[in-house]
């Protein structure tokens, strides 16, 4: 029994910073959305005061067609989006675990857009970090900061080497995953 309470007090305070930090970060914006919507409150003039209405705001919002329109709409492009994502997600997985050639140059296509983003970003930080013509050495410059060398600079430099590989080692991490979770058993189905 004393093991049992000792298990239940040290989950609890395991578990504490999370939901301190999920009560923080959601439930007290959503109890605060929650109370403001009792209010007449205009949010692109601050300092004016909220007016307390009630349930005005609910009978107005349940009246609206609109609200049936776009609500009918979410419903119907979330099932149709999920059910095509899923179906055709399983069946192109499926035909590409082959190892025919075809699936090859095919997988090779599909991973061009998950190759662009981390060029493209990487291309962004290039712009930005440049010495001369950067963003944030311009943007230093209103604080009174000298510009400052950050891709020439060899500690910098290391800086930015490491979060790509920590993008890199975490994008292989997915990728050994996505393979090693299917059995071999239904790979050699997948095959045939």
């Amino acid at each position: 029994m004393q093991k049992r309470r000792s298990d239940k007090a040290s989950t609890w305070f395991f578990l504490a910073p999370a939901l301190i930090f999920l009560s923080i970060t959601a439930l007290f914006p959503l109890l605060y959305s929650l109370y403001l919507s009792f209010f007449r409150l205009k949010i692109n003039r601050p300092n004016q005061s909220p007016v307390f209405v009630g349930l005005e705001n609910y009978i107005r919002m349940f009246t609206d067609s609109l609200l049936h329109t776009s609500t009918w709409n979410t419903i119907l492009f979330a099932v149709i989006s999920v059910t095509l994502e899923v179906v055709l997600g399983l069946m192109l997985a499926m035909i590409l675990c082959s190892d025919k050639m075809w699936a090859r140059i095919v997988t090779s296509l599909f991973m061009i857009p998950m190759i662009m983003a981390p060029v493209a970003i990487g291309t962004m930080w290039r712009m930005m970090l440049d010495g001369t013509t950067g963003v944030i050495n311009y943007l230093l410059g209103f604080v009174g900061i000298a510009p400052v060398q950050w891709l020439s600079n060899a500690m910098m430099a290391k800086i930015a080497e490491l979060r790509v590989k920590y993008d890199l080692h975490m994008r292989v991490e997915r990728y050994a995953a996505d393979e090693g979770g299917i059995p071999e058993a239904d790979r050699r189905f997948m095959k045939e």
